[in-house]
């Protein structure tokens, strides 16, 4: 048996058992089972004084790499994850973190707020494009790239899924997939306000609360944070800084126990991002003559100090982010039935110089927008000691980007650069998905896995500078499958999976 991220689970039982519940220090409870129901129980401590303890096993950390609550340990999959306490200890406040603790991962930043770069075991990201990872947010879906460095704070868990993971996760899922959970809401009412302060004004306001609305029945979960930076670049034309940032984020959660089989969730999640962008360093002093070079040209003079930050248009970058999601799971008998229904919107803008001097004529500017909708339905087992495990269901899914950029472009006709709008587009995409995944246990140890994903995706572009619609369709089938086998070594009072 394994627990999800707050020690809840599940057991499927036949007759009338009893349940014993026994931790180290605490008195052990026998509660009988007379129906299915939800069981709270609390242990007391035990006054006795442990004399020793032996560790018989260690705990691994609980992932959801397949969709389902599992050890990470346990599964054939190249998993890298976090738990909670992992997150903190490690410092992990965004995904660039994250990456610095994962073989072949990397992710960077432009200088603007929503632009980032992922690489993946090689396979890069273009700028503006998909990541060639699926992005996963409590269960979710985010095909938006600009979200891919949003702050973490107040998580369960974060792990990377590494290798094709298309049979799983749909399209842009080459490289694997990145999962991401929050904290759910508990019973108990906890407060808790963090605070801190650094150079450049840097300050970190997070404030998180959770507690019930009816005990046993209704809970909620609110997570606030607010940061600022106030830079440590200057430029030297209007002597400001260039690489601030303010950072707004707001998450409420609700979850509702309606019936013993029965559960509603619903979140709400707001990000605010504003910041400096396209301050980059010129050379406007100190040129060295190049030998041999043709016509004799000039090139920077890379004397310490004499790049310097020096332009005329004070470059800003927004970024906006407004989700909302439903889940409903009813587990009428051995089945449990889930529909998770999402919106994402997006909205990123960027503003700066262009040739990057104080020579007012040239600037740069660019707008995109992102609107989802999801819609899954999964139907799977409930947790049991049999052979088999199995998941299915089906999925859909509506994007559209609304893209916008002016600055320099190419006339390919006439071999040519000019300035004017760059980009004009909208792109859309619409996709069906069904899925199913089985798990056989062949024996104790060794596990048979084999799942497939049939995509039908319908991509369409209306480009407004040439007046030019574009669209096409792609059905795909992704089959996977795999044997995990799960073998111990035994040594002096520790148990270790190899």
């Amino acid at each position: 048996m394994t627990t999800d991220f707050n020690g809840k689970f599940e057991i499927a039982v036949n007759g009338q058992p009893t349940l014993v519940f026994s931790y180290i220090g605490f008195k052990t409870i026998e509660i009988p089972l007379k129906e299915s129901n939800v069981l709270n129980v609390v242990l007391e401590e035990d006054a006795q004084q442990l004399e020793g303890v032996q560790v018989t096993g260690f705990a691994g950390v609980v992932g959801r790499a397949r969709k389902r609550t599992e050890s990470v340990q346990s599964i054939p999959e190249s998993v890298t994850a976090l738990n909670s306490e992992g997150i903190e200890k490690n410092g992990i406040n965004n995904v660039t973190n994250f990456a610095k603790l994962v073989p072949n991962l990397k992710l960077n930043s432009s200088q603007a707020a929503g632009i980032n770069f992922l690489t993946v075991r090689g396979i890069p990201q273009i700028r503006n494009a998909d990541a060639p990872v699926a992005f996963v947010i409590d269960g979710v879906t985010i095909p938006d790239p600009s979200l891919l460095n949003q702050e973490l704070f107040d998580l369960a868990l974060i792990e990377i899924v590494k290798g094709p993971q298309g049979a799983l996760y749909g399209k842009n899922a080459i490289g694997g997939a990145i999962n991401i959970y929050s904290k759910e809401p508990v019973n108990t009412t906890k407060n808790n306000l963090t605070l801190g302060y650094g150079n450049a004004n840097a300050l970190l306001t997070q404030f998180v609360s959770s507690g019930a609305i009816k005990k046993d029945k209704v809970f909620y979960r609110l997570s606030t944070q607010f940061k600022n930076f106030d830079g440590l670049l200057t430029n030297e034309f209007n002597d400001e800084k260039v690489d601030f940032s303010r950072e707004f984020n707001a998450r409420g959660q609700i979850i509702a126990r309606i019936t013993d089989n029965f559960k509603a969730s619903a979140t709400l999640q707001f990000i605010d991002v504003s910041g400096g962008a396209a301050y980059y360093s010129v050379n406007p002093t100190g040129n060295l003559f190049v030998e041999g070079a043709p016509g004799g040209s000039l090139s920077p003079d890379p004397e310490d100090g004499n790049n310097v930050i020096n332009h005329d248009e004070p470059g800003k970058s927004d970024i906006r982010n407004a989700f909302g999601s439903l889940s409903l799971d009813y587990t009428p008998g051995k089945v449990k039935i889930q529909s998770i229904t999402s919106y994402n919107y997006v909205d990123r803008s960027l503003s700066g110089d262009l040739d990057f001097t104080p020579f007012d004529d040239f600037t740069q500017g660019e707008t995109a927008e992102t609107r989802t909708f999801n819609q899954e339905l999964r139907l799977s087992n409930v947790a049991s000691e049999g052979k088999i495990n199995w998941s299915a269901g089906g999925f859909y899914q509506d994007i559209e980007k609304p893209f916008f950029q002016d600055g320099f472009n190419r006339d390919f006709d006439l071999n040519q650069l000019f300035y004017g709008i760059a980009a004009d587009v909208i792109n859309t995409t619409t996709t069906y998905a069904a899925f199913g995944f089985i798990d056989y246990k062949i024996t104790d140890k060794l596990t048979a896995s084999a799942g497939f994903r049939y995509d039908n995706d319908t991509f369409k572009q209306e480009d407004h500078l040439s007046g030019d619609t574009f669209e096409r369709s792609n059905d795909i089938v992704q089959p996977k499958a795999s044997l995990s086998y799960q073998g111990y070594r035994k040594c002096l009072n520790l148990c270790q999976l190899w």
